[in-house]
């Protein structure tokens, strides 16, 4: 009732639909939808980037990127759950809803995505749906239903349009059998145009860990402080890179002890190096990550070949990433403007103060491509106290130095049982 009311008060209204232009607005939304995929992929969302790439290709089927990242966002979901590749493509993880006894019941569903058109499933304007250029998916017997019988399909339509990219997915996608992966990675070595020529010449001769340098990269990213004032949480922002000063005079501190850690502060490639920032700031994502691989090893290079690119560009075989939470209490401090001093305060501040209460937060993990070794090491030694009268920035590196120590042992522990059970 509500939306029929405000549609005749204002059926007379002259506004544009589009503020600048219609054309440049539906190029503009075109232009977008690989970069919705790009996030999703990369952000380990590979259920949505399935559907939406799906979604895209049935309106757009000559677009090869769509195929590309539909393949890849599956691929990477059945690496890490090898179960999904018989699993039904789409349908497998929503539910039909039965009425028993009086009663509604949830159901897995069992067909397959083509018995229907389910607006649900994929949700399209019925007036949107007129513009499908597929719609011989849903007539006759399914060209494909499972994972892995959508996937073979998908890899012979990119070849009909020449997606030299998506042989290097379907190469990867062969993890036992090396035969097959090879002889997929030198037709896909036999064209100029390719992304990662580096990584799947290195991936034939199996010098892809061989040729990383035997160093770490130890990243130093967030040091978040927290005041609570009272009942309630101030939280202080990160400061710019020219007032950082204080959090890079302590992670100097930190890197200058350990001669096998190649040191990089965040704060630094945030601004000139987007692209390397981008990267390290998704595989810290995928560093805290509790990643269950069933049915295969996971390996960081097989995942995306990006991950081995990084670690090749820097020399290393690992990258450590710190990241600290600083609290304070004051209990009494109540006022709007104690909230307001405390809000004001910089780092220098809080590290040169002398009379409350603060404990150090301090969290390690890391991702690896060591032969032998474990891909990930997750480590938080717990909660330190810093003592009030004195040093806090000394205190907070002694503590930093002492976790990366007991991270080590850690790594190293795990690394034992790994191989051993």
């Amino acid at each position: 009732m509500r939306i029929n009311k405000f549609k005749e008060k204002n059926n007379n209204d002259t506004a544009k639909y589009f503020l600048v232009d219609e054309n440049k607005f539906y190029k503009f939304k075109e232009t977008a939808k690989p970069e919705i995929l790009k996030i999703l992929l990369n952000n380990f969302d590979y259920y949505s980037c399935i559907e939406k790439s799906f979604r895209f290709h049935i309106f757009d089927p000559d677009n090869s990127v769509y195929i590309y990242y539909l393949m890849e966002s599956i691929r990477r979901n059945c690496y890490l759950n090898v179960d999904l590749w018989n699993k039904m493509f789409i349908t497998s993880r929503y539910y039909d809803t039965l009425v028993v006894n009086g009663m509604h019941l949830k159901n897995l569903m069992k067909d397959n995505l083509f018995k229907k058109f389910d607006l649900e499933i994929i949700p399209i304007d019925p007036a949107e749906g007129m513009k499908i250029k597929t719609k011989f998916y849903w007539r006759d017997a399914p060209k494909f239903t499972t994972y892995e019988e959508t996937f073979n399909f998908f890899y012979k339509v990119s070849q009909a349009l020449n997606n030299h990219e998506c042989i290097l997915s379907n190469a990867l996608s062969f993890t036992h059998d090396k035969d097959a992966r090879n002889k997929l990675l030198e037709k896909y070595l036999s064209f100029t145009d390719i992304k990662y020529r580096e990584f799947a010449e290195n991936l034939i001769a199996e010098t892809t860990t061989k040729n990383l340098g035997k160093d770490k990269l130890l990243v130093f990213h967030n040091f978040m402080i927290t005041v609570r004032q009272g009942q309630g949480d101030v939280n202080i922002p990160t400061p710019e890179l020219d007032k950082a000063q204080p959090l890079s005079l302590i992670f100097n501190d930190v890197a200058s002890e350990h001669k096998n850690r190649i040191p990089l502060f965040m704060p630094d490639i945030k601004n000139n190096k987007c692209n390397n920032y981008k990267m390290l700031a998704e595989l810290e994502m995928f560093s805290f990550m509790l990643t269950i691989a069933k049915g295969e090893k996971t390996e960081l290079q097989i995942l995306d070949p990006r991950y081995w690119e990084i670690l090749h560009k820097y020399n290393v075989n690992e990258i450590e990433f710190i990241n600290c939470s600083y609290f304070e209490s004051h209990p009494r401090a109540k006022t709007l403007d104690d909230y307001k001093r405390t809000a004001d305060l910089d780092y220098n501040s809080f590290f040169q103060k002398t009379k409350s209460t603060k404990y150090l937060y301090i969290y390690i993990s890391s991702v690896r491509q060591i032969e032998g070794k474990v891909m990930k090491i997750r480590f938080f030694g717990g909660v330190d106290k810093i003592k009030s009268k004195e040093s806090t920035s000394n205190q907070i590196i002694s503590n930093i130095k002492y976790e990366l120590k007991a991270k080590e042992q850690r790594a190293n522990e795990i690394d034992y049982w790994n191989k051993n059970k």
